[in-house]
């Protein structure tokens, strides 16, 4: 040993420094920030998505309303009716109902569904036979 004084050591200082605190917030906002972009988007896919699956439920419902009418109602029910959106059915469209008479038993039906909000517009045609009076063995 010697009589030499020890020099002074210098204390290694644990913990962060500044710089680094802000580089890793930087890092936190990028990922907050694209995270953000994402729900947004995955929302507005969502929205789109069910308002294709109530614009398919309303055709479904219009098409077997009109082939479960009476034939002779076909051509009363004519038309543009227009159905405003509401808590409950969130879905408003515009329908407009042509019917053709084809011959004195057949007519051909075309729906025109145009939704309110920004989804494309459909179109569907189909046929009506008027019942036969009789069965199939005459009576």
């Amino acid at each position: 040993m010697s009589n030499f004084p020890r020099k002074a050591q210098r204390r290694v200082r644990g913990g962060m420094s500044l710089i680094e605190v802000m580089v890793a917030l930087t890092l936190l906002v990028m990922l907050v920030a694209s995270n953000t972009l994402l729900t947004m988007k995955f929302s507005e896919r969502q929205q789109a998505v069910s308002l294709g699956a109530y614009r398919t439920a309303t055709l479904s419902t219009l098409i077997d309303h009109y082939m479960a009418m009476p034939y002779d109602s076909l051509a009363v029910r004519a038309g543009c009716t227009t159905v405003t959106a509401t808590t409950s059915n969130p879905f408003g469209y515009t329908r407009c109902v042509t019917v053709t008479a084809v011959t004195g038993t057949n007519s051909t039906v075309q729906i025109i569904l145009t939704p309110a909000k920004l989804t494309r517009v459909d179109t569907i045609v189909f046929n009506r036979s008027k019942n036969a009076t009789s069965g199939p063995l005459g009576a």
